[in-house]
């Protein structure tokens, strides 16, 4: 507790204390029930509405990475589809992941894309995109989904 210049107080100064660490307001800052804790708790909870809400629990649709490509590149990104193969006019096959309005991107490496092939998942991995081979997903993860 700070006293003014010239301010007297009565009786002693370990009374003066404890009377303010006594005090109503004091009480009420320090309860785990103040409406400051339970904002808090509201904001905690809130997070994950609005993350849900700006794409479905972090889920990237296929669409926004082929319309939106350029602010997508490089960064870590969760999405959905189907794993169907492909060849290179060469003969060599390579994965890629495929929407019902046939959007695409490869899916890098094969080995941890073939197990998968026809089946629908959920991929999160790094964004890429190459002006020769066009978007890519680095896989860090993959998992079925039910279609």
């Amino acid at each position: 507790m700070m006293l003014r210049p010239g301010h007297r107080t009565t009786g002693s100064l370990k009374a003066t204390i404890m009377r303010a660490r006594a005090s109503p307001l004091r009480q009420r800052l320090i309860r785990p029930e103040t409406p400051c804790r339970y904002g808090a708790f509201a904001l905690m909870a809130a997070i994950p509405l609005v993350a849900a809400a700006c794409g479905g629990a972090g889920l990237t649709s296929l669409a926004k990475l082929a319309n939106n490509q350029d602010a997508y590149a490089g960064t870590r990104i969760s999405t959905t589809g189907v794993v169907e193969q492909e060849r290179n006019p060469d003969g060599s096959r390579y994965y890629v992941l495929t929407d019902r309005t046939q959007d695409l991107v490869i899916l890098q490496p094969n080995q941890k894309a073939r197990p998968y092939l026809r089946r629908s998942v959920r991929v999160t991995g790094l964004f890429q995109v190459n002006p020769k081979r066009g978007r890519t997903i680095r896989i860090q993860r993959i998992t079925t989904q039910a279609p």
